[in-house]
């Protein structure tokens, strides 16, 4: 039965009134019917998604001899009406995913054990997904691309890729992206506050690192605004812009953070799947983590303007964070994803140009000296190219900027030539010399 709606489980406990004979087709009367059958039966109630729906109505009542089977992609479902148990569908095993890659791509058998390794790549790229790996198959078998290329081409058209929609009717969202939109419109549709604070932490999560993001993350984050707030005057400090910045599941509003509106908005993602929890193995803090297609989605359903202030909320968390962090591992692993993003494109629509310099240069250093380091540079030279004269008139707003600005093109070689042709030469020098720094 599909209960994904009123209407459509109307329609189909008709189906079986019909089938067993009955004149009255209201859905009691089907069910006080399945519940006196003398003979074993299974009825399954398919996607029981909705948060606000009471499923049990579709319960046959009494002692009967049967088993109702519901599936849903709302954990709370488990909780509510699983007497016996649930079984959450994880991803594939390796060999099952490669199996239906094979299978999907029309991979012949005599090119099998040649194309194993590419096609395990693809399938732990798409986290082992498998409606996501029929789709990644068929776009190979129409020749899109090789197996191999796949990849590349995930990253460069990922939103055009997972929305590939084959002539067969995969499912009845017909692709992975329709499938989580689906949720994500109810989601959009209520009015309750913690489904409007899911959202929003939705697509600030788009732009972490999907594997594990510590609630220690916030907790930091929100801790760090008390100090920021008391030093607002100084201008070489965060401003009170950058506290605007945070969600509002974050800000106190003046009285002592309660994390109430936080972790309700964790518990609607995680009842419609978009995150799961689990406890840290190196702390006694809990993590969120996110399954590769749903981080993806979750980052490409994003409106320009939605980006840019997703891209901005999630800059001002983790520089705001490792203000109070004692253990830098908290923010680190985020530094590179955040950074990695284009600024022109997601950073400077209204946003004053030097606030975004501040929060760069805090995060940048969460990638030095590792190799990420030069994906920052670049970003920083694309910053520079629109602002070198902001820059120079607020050098001491922007000290870590400058900071680590100088240090990609020290490590470059093109330190001396930069400095000549920006006029901000002596500025990173006297930043590097001095130290200067923000806090």
């Amino acid at each position: 039965m599909d209960v994904s709606s009123s209407a459509s489980a109307k329609i189909d406990f008709a189906k079986i009134g019909r089938r067993i004979g009955l004149s009255n087709l209201d859905i009691d009367s089907i069910l006080d019917a399945i519940a006196n059958c003398s003979e074993t039966w299974l009825l399954v109630l398919d996607n029981a998604d909705e948060l606000d729906q009471d499923y049990s109505q579709y319960f046959p009542s009494g002692v009967h001899q049967g088993v109702v089977l519901m599936t849903s992609r709302n954990h709370e479902c488990a909780a509510q009406y699983g007497t016996l148990g649930c079984l959450p569908l994880d991803g594939l095993v390796q060999n099952d995913a490669r199996n239906l890659l094979f299978k999907a791509a029309n991979i012949a058998i005599n090119v099998m054990p040649r194309a194993q390794h590419d096609c395990d790549a693809v399938a732990e790229l798409l986290g082992y997904h498998p409606l996501s790996l029929i789709q990644a198959g068929i776009y190979v078998a129409r020749g899109h691309c090789k197996m191999r290329e796949y990849p590349s081409h995930h990253k460069r058209q990922r939103k055009r890729v997972m929305t590939f929609q084959p002539s067969q009717q995969l499912s009845r969202y017909r692709d992975a992206y329709a499938t989580l939109e689906a949720s994500a419109e109810k989601l959009g549709q209520a009015e309750d506050e913690a489904s409007k604070d899911a959202i929003q932490l939705l697509n600030i999560l788009s732009y972490l690192n999907h594997t594990a993001i510590p609630f220690e993350l916030f907790d930091l984050a929100q801790r760090s605004c008390e100090l920021v707030t008391k030093q607002v005057s100084n201008g070489r400090h965060f401003s009170q812009w950058h506290i605007d910045q945070m969600p509002a599941t974050l800000q106190s509003c003046g009285k002592a953070w309660d994390h109430f509106r936080l972790r309700e908005a964790i518990r609607v993602l995680v009842s419609l799947s978009f995150v799961e929890t689990s406890n840290s193995a190196t702390s006694d803090t809990q993590e969120l983590k996110m399954h590769p297609v749903t981080h993806g989605w979750a980052k490409d359903r994003q409106s320009e303007q939605c980006s840019h202030q997703s891209w901005i909320s999630t800059g001002a968390i983790l520089s705001l964070a490792w203000v109070s962090a004692v253990n830098q591992t908290v923010v680190e692993p985020h530094a590179q994803p955040w950074l990695a993003e284009d600024i022109l494109k997601v950073g400077l629509l209204t946003a004053p140009i030097m606030h975004v310099a501040q929060m760069i240069g805090v995060v940048a250093q969460q990638c030095y000296p590792k190799d990420g380091f030069s994906t920052v540079g670049k970003q920083m030279e694309r910053l520079v190219s629109l602002c070198s004269s902001t820059l120079i008139e607020e050098c001491g707003r922007a000290v870590f900027f400058l900071h680590f600005y100088g240090m990609h093109f020290a490590y470059t070689g093109r330190i001396e030539e930069e400095g000549e042709k920006s006029g901000l030469g002596g500025v990173q020098d006297r930043g590097i010399r001095n130290r200067q720094y923000p806090f």
